[in-house]
């Protein structure tokens, strides 16, 4: 049922997420019922006080009804009653499901991490067994080969910490992914990818239901490589919130993943900041920090899915050229090729 409220106050609010240190942007409206209906709803209550979400639909109607000093009309429907140090306060539905989203993905993140911690514990048990088994001790030789092996022989290409952080402009920044703040941007990549058609076009896994569960596992897998120094991710950031990503993966990387023996490039933005030449400006300075800090001179490849004009004119204009000798999988269920192409740095 809708009802009319004068609107009193709006304050900016910062509702807490349980736990989690992070906050939803949320707005406080302070309202007076119209005095018609004031005895039978709030019990003469002064004031009734509502939380929504900041820069939603209710925001912009509140703050447009306030401005203009008419009545706010909203469907009680929408809101859960709450009592908040001992205010009535009705708290938007949409905010209750943004705080169950969230719980559930730190749900999963805790089972991960039980997971992981559980597996390295059985790995501990087995390596006692494992020197039973040796009848001799062993060599300086035959103990840095062992560790060798231990590692699965994965040596590193670069150094992690050699990875500076980029100032592009006043607003856009490029840092090298950490685990610091992944959860919030694997979800602001999935709602701002998940319906974009380029999106689902060529880089499918990142669209549709799946990348509520593709991006975050990517995200993770590109903070461990990276510790790993055979791969490295710059986020590039719009002030705090994150706008696209930039991936450059090793030889090491790529031969066990792909069978694809040297440096690959992958690159991705968010539909609204396409255009404005962002990704042309980064893409140097990753060149840059790949020759120049890293020591790289090999050379460095990009596959694109045919048909992706845009990507392939943004490669040419950073001196990419096409390369018909190499051939990459783009679906491997499929066996389908992409084109390659190739830059000397």
């Amino acid at each position: 049922m809708y009802y009319r409220y004068l609107i009193k106050n709006i304050k900016e609010n910062k509702e807490m997420l349980r736990d989690d240190p992070n906050y939803i942007p949320t707005t406080l409206i302070e309202a007076q019922l119209k005095q018609s209906f004031w005895s039978k709803l709030i019990k003469k209550s002064e004031s009734v006080y509502f939380t929504v979400l900041t820069d939603s639909t209710l925001h912009k109607r509140a703050k447009s009804a306030f401005t203009s000093d008419s009545y706010w009309e909203i469907d009680l429907d929408d809101f859960t009653p709450n009592q908040v140090d001992g205010r009535e306060m009705f708290l938007a539905k949409d905010i209750v499901v943004e705080k169950e989203k969230r719980a559930e993905t730190r749900k999963a993140k805790r089972a991960e991490q039980k997971a992981k911690q559980q597996a390295e514990q059985q790995v501990k048990q087995r390596k006692p067994e494992a020197k039973k088994e040796t009848p001799k001790p062993k060599t300086s030789i035959q103990k840095q080969a062992t560790e060798e092996v231990d590692l699965n022989n994965i040596q590193p290409c670069f150094n992690p910490m050699a990875l500076p952080k980029v100032k592009m402009t006043e607003q856009f920044s490029m840092h090298p992914i950490t685990e610091n703040n992944l959860e919030n941007d694997a979800h602001t990549l999935s709602i701002m990818l998940m319906f974009d058609e380029d999106t689902r076009k060529y880089m499918h896994d990142f669209a549709g239901p799946e990348a509520r569960e593709k991006i975050p596992m990517y995200l993770v897998n590109s903070v461990m490589t990276q510790s790993m120094g055979i791969a490295f991710c710059y986020i590039i950031r719009m002030n705090a919130g994150i706008c696209g990503l930039i991936k450059v993966t090793s030889p090491t990387h790529n031969k066990v993943t792909n069978n694809f023996n040297h440096w690959l490039i992958d690159y991705i933005l968010i539909p609204p900041l396409r255009g404005h030449k962002i990704m042309k400006s980064a893409l140097p300075i990753v060149f840059d920090i790949m020759k120049n800090r890293l020591g790289i001179n090999d050379p460095v490849y990009a596959m694109v899915i045919p048909g992706n004009d845009v990507s392939i004119h943004l490669l040419e204009l950073n001196g990419f050229k096409l390369d018909e000798s190499k051939g990459i999988s783009v679906d491997p269920a499929t066996g389908d090729r992409g084109l390659v192409y190739k830059k000397i740095l």
